[in-house]
C-alpha cells in the first residue's frame, strides 16, 4: 500500500485492465494461453520485487554493520568507496561465508607482502653494498 502511493498507477492499471479485457474478448473461447501468460507474468513480478528488496535489505544490513563496528574511526573518501564497493561485491556474490572470508584474506594476504617487499627492499636499498 505504501508503495502503491508513492507510485500512482491508476490510470496505467485501468488501461491495463481495459487492455486485458479486450485480447481475452478476441481470443474468444481460448482465453487458456493468455491466463498462462498473465500467471507466468504475475510469477516473475513477484520473484522479481522480492529480489529487489531482499538485495535493498542485505545492502542495508550490510552498510549499517559496517558503519556500528567502525564506531569513530574515520576513512578517507576512497577506503569508504573501496570497502562500500567490496561489501556490495560480496553481497551480490552470494558466496558462503566461509569463502568470502578466504577470498578476503587472499586479497589481505597480497596487501600485506606487497608492504612487507617494499619495506625490504627500501631497506636493502639503503644499505651499503
Amino acid at each position: 500500500m505504501a508503495a502503491a502511493r508513492r507510485v500512482d498507477h491508476k490510470a496505467a492499471r485501468k488501461r491495463i485492465q481495459r487492455l486485458q479485457q479486450q485480447v481475452l474478448d478476441r481470443l474468444g473461447d481460448d482465453k487458456q494461453p493468455m491466463l498462462e501468460l498473465e500467471s507466468l507474468l504475475d510469477e516473475v513480478r513477484s520473484k522479481r520485487e522480492a529480489t529487489y528488496f531482499n538485495l535493498g535489505y542485505e545492502h542495508g544490513l550490510s552498510e549499517a554493520l559496517a558503519r556500528g563496528r567502525r564506531g569513530s574511526t574515520r576513512l578517507s573518501q576512497e577506503a569508504a568507496a573501496f570497502a562500500k564497493e567490496t561489501r556490495e561485491r560480496l553481497t551480490q556474490a552470494q558466496l558462503p561465508p566461509r569463502q568470502a572470508m578466504l577470498g578476503l584474506l587472499e586479497c589481505l594476504w597480497s596487501v600485506a607482502f606487497v608492504e612487507q617487499d617494499a619495506q625490504q627492499g627500501q631497506l636493502a636499498g639503503a644499505q651499503p653494498g
